[in-house]
């Protein structure tokens, strides 16, 4: 795996209760969501880049809006075809 580095004012504030630690944890998971978010990694690659269990990177997604699936048009039509049959 790859290592970033982020480079980030001395001055920067840290009153909110942050720390180095929580602000590293903060900037994988932000990076890791905006990287699905833009559908250049998939669920499980985003989970390992933020050091997250799947399960867990997916309740983070829920938690910030962004959707889990991304159907096109195609896909969906095929999806709720699949569905009426069944019913």
């Amino acid at each position: 795996m790859k290592t970033l580095q982020i480079h980030v004012p001395d001055d920067l504030d840290l009153s909110l209760g942050s720390t180095a630690d929580e602000l590293e944890v903060l900037a994988r998971v932000t990076f890791a969501l905006r990287l699905f978010e833009m559908g250049k990694v998939t669920s499980g690659q985003a989970a390992e880049i933020a050091k997250l269990p799947r399960r867990r990177f997916l309740l983070e997604l829920a938690e910030h809006g962004i959707p889990a699936v991304s159907w096109d048009r195609e896909e969906l039509d095929a999806e709720t075809a699949a569905i009426s049959h069944t019913q």
